[in-house]
């Protein structure tokens, strides 16, 4: 072998070589900067808060995110994993640029109905389909699905059943009764959107309280 041919291999798998090692580079930068990216996405800049639904159901109108902080009534969820602690979140609209809810509509709706679920009587707030959605967390798609498979008329083996997958989920458990949500009611906490999200409207007032008591 000439020494041209030996000094070509020796290149070609310098070349090789550096490659390797620029792809590893570019691997272990790009890891570093999904983690960084992670990190980013996940850091919490505004901790969630809930409120009680004690708190919420004593309320006249519907609380801003600082007269609940002022008066130190929001609660946050439990981050211990082996408790189960069920937060309700419910959005609503606004009815006014000040308020979201100026006379208290949508408030004393939202109040009657979860003394109608804490008393066991979600069921008759749905139709019957709608409520077999909602109390399995199935599709009406999965539901069919698994109705036909429990008749053999699916091709599909018994364990694909989703139905039978539901016991996995801590929060129903085989199936979420009234009587269960009633209690999920009664002992969770609720997410709302006014009260639970740092709103204009505080930090407005607290402006001019500061303006006023300087002047």
């Amino acid at each position: 072998m000439g020494a041209a041919q030996i000094l070509s291999r020796s290149k070609r798998r310098s070349t090789s070589s550096e490659a390797s090692v620029h792809q590893e580079t570019c691997l272990h930068s790009s890891e570093m900067s999904s983690k960084a990216s992670l990190k980013s996405v996940t850091t919490e800049w505004v901790p969630m808060v809930c409120m009680t639904m004690d708190t919420l159901m004593a309320q006249k109108l519907m609380p801003s995110y600082g007269t609940l902080q002022r008066a130190g009534l929001h609660r946050r969820p439990s981050s211990d994993s082996s408790t189960t602690e069920v937060v309700h979140f419910v959005s609503h609209e606004w009815l006014s640029r000040e308020h979201p809810d100026p006379a208290g509509t949508q408030l004393r709706c939202l109040q009657n109905v979860l003394r109608v679920i804490a008393l066991g009587g979600a069921e008759g707030l749905f139709d019957p389909e709608t409520w077999e959605m909602f109390s399995t967390g199935l599709s009406t798609s999965m539901l069919e699905r698994g109705k036909r498979a429990k008749k053999g008329l699916a091709e599909t083996d018994a364990m694909d059943d989703p139905v039978r997958r539901l016991p996995s989920n801590p929060l129903f458990n085989g199936g979420l009764t009234a009587a269960k949500f009633g209690e999920h009611v009664t002992s969770g906490l609720l997410w709302l959107d006014f009260s639970c999200i740092p709103q204009l409207c505080d930090v407005t007032c607290r402006e001019e309280i500061e303006q006023q008591s300087e002047i």
